[in-house]
């Protein structure tokens, strides 16, 4: 968390949510495929769906954010995702994330090229 996340009331404002899921999926789709432009398409987002559990406060000590992949379709992907405590089940925050493929050129929805879906699937643990 970043002091300038906080909002007047003294917790984190709610679009500092986004910011973190921000990270968490980055970090979940350039380590699994590369950089999806890699093969000509990129991924943008269609939808994002958050609820807000509990407030959180600031503090010096860092949440987790997790993320991984719900389900894969012919042209896009749904992402889930919780911000809360590392070793606790206490949930500050969670989301869905539907993300489009799409041709940059053309700025069209494309198909999800083969290597990428299957190493999607594969962090899904669907088959």
């Amino acid at each position: 968390m970043r002091w300038s996340d906080m909002d007047a009331l003294g917790h984190v404002h709610n679009a500092a949510f986004l910011n973190y899921f921000e990270l968490a999926r980055a970090q979940l789709v350039f380590s699994a495929l590369r950089l999806p432009g890699d093969y000509g398409i990129g991924l943008v987002v269609r939808r994002h769906e958050i609820d807000y559990v509990r407030q959180l406060i600031y503090r010096p000590t860092p949440v987790a954010v997790e993320t991984s992949v719900a389900a894969v379709g012919r042209t896009s992907l749904t992402l889930t995702g919780w911000v809360g405590e590392p070793d606790e089940d206490i949930r500050y925050a969670t989301i869905t994330t539907v993300l489009v493929a799409v041709d940059p050129s053309a700025g069209a929805a494309v198909g999800i090229p083969d290597p990428i879906r299957e190493a999607l699937l594969a962090d899904s643990g669907e088959n």
